[in-house]
């Protein structure tokens, strides 16, 4: 990204290889948020929370304009990320202690049931 950029500035890049590195390095910083935001909730509440939060990462920054094509929002960047890790890690959590199933279902409950609940809450 860094190379397409520098040349970018001296030279046109469209229809070349550094236009194609520069847009791949854009969406894999953009992708940062979600991915820390995911990790965070893993890191309080374990596999479940990964998807929830990873979707509540995607609308903490400017990705949505991208893909949803949605002008009204401002990203919250950072810090969003930091409290949709917190807040989808400790719904879980809370989802995980609070639902009661039989035994034969509690990997139904952990891989389904909870991160659909917590994904629907999400967004």
């Amino acid at each position: 990204m860094a190379v397409a950029k520098i040349t970018g500035e001296f030279i046109d890049i469209q229809g070349t290889p550094f236009q194609t590195l520069d847009m791949l390095g854009f969406m894999t910083i953009k992708f940062m948020y979600p991915i820390f935001a995911a990790y965070v909730a893993f890191s309080i509440a374990g596999k479940p929370a990964l998807i929830p939060a990873f979707i509540g990462g995607v609308m903490s920054d400017e990705v949505y304009k991208r893909f949803f094509d949605i002008e009204q929002w401002a990203p919250s960047g950072f810090f969003g990320a930091i409290a949709i890790g917190f807040l989808v890690g400790y719904l879980v959590r809370y989802l995980n202690n609070t639902i009661k199933v039989k035994t034969e279902l509690t990997t139904l409950k952990t891989m389904l049931l909870v991160p659909l609940v917590s994904g629907v809450v999400m967004s």
